[in-house]
């Protein structure tokens, strides 16, 4: 399944340079946080757009210039659903958000999440790095006001265009230790 993850370009940096998406980081939304995510997953989407959005705002909160979405190829098997998004997004108890499949997940929330870490040039398999809002001298920011907009319009196909036209920029294991 083609999912997406976005993220700061700061953290970006740390990926590629050990190789993958780790399952267990410092997250920007800690237990201690109102969106607290649950360690030992990483979060995936459906929608370019959504994914974006999470980039654009944890760049904002590290004051980055920019962020990167990363297109993943996953199994279905070796993903579940996004547990915390489906109580914070649809407002599902726990126990509702629990009995949730991986479809529904993605239908209601669009989103899931990996119990494993994934690898540049294997799972992760290219990027787009898009300006952050918080950065406004940098460059024109259409791209990604168009492209978090979409989003809230559920226009997958749209927002991949963007992405398309932004520059997608191929991942390898080589490309990742350099």
């Amino acid at each position: 399944m083609k999912l997406y993850h976005g993220t700061s370009s700061l953290s970006a940096a740390l990926i590629e340079s050990c190789g993958y998406l780790a399952k267990n980081i410092d997250r920007t939304y800690g237990s201690d946080s109102a969106l607290a995510t649950t360690d030992g997953y990483i979060y995936l989407t459906n929608h370019p757009g959504y994914a974006a959005y999470m980039a654009n705002k944890e760049a904002m909160f590290k004051k980055a210039d920019s962020f990167v979405i990363y297109e993943v190829e996953v199994e279905d098997n070796m993903l579940e659903p996004d547990i915390d998004e489906l109580i914070y997004v649809c407002q599902l108890s726990e126990t509702e958000a629990k009995k949730c499949t991986l479809t529904q997940s993605l239908i209601l929330s669009q989103s899931c999440r990996a119990p494993h870490n994934l690898y540049i040039g294997k799972e992760v398999t290219r990027k787009v790095t898009m300006p952050s809002s918080s950065y406004k001298a940098k460059q024109d920011l259409t791209s990604t006001k168009d492209i978090i907009v979409l989003r809230g319009q559920n226009q997958e196909s749209q927002a991949l265009d963007i992405l398309d036209q932004v520059g997608w920029v191929p991942l390898t294991v080589k490309a990742a230790l350099n």
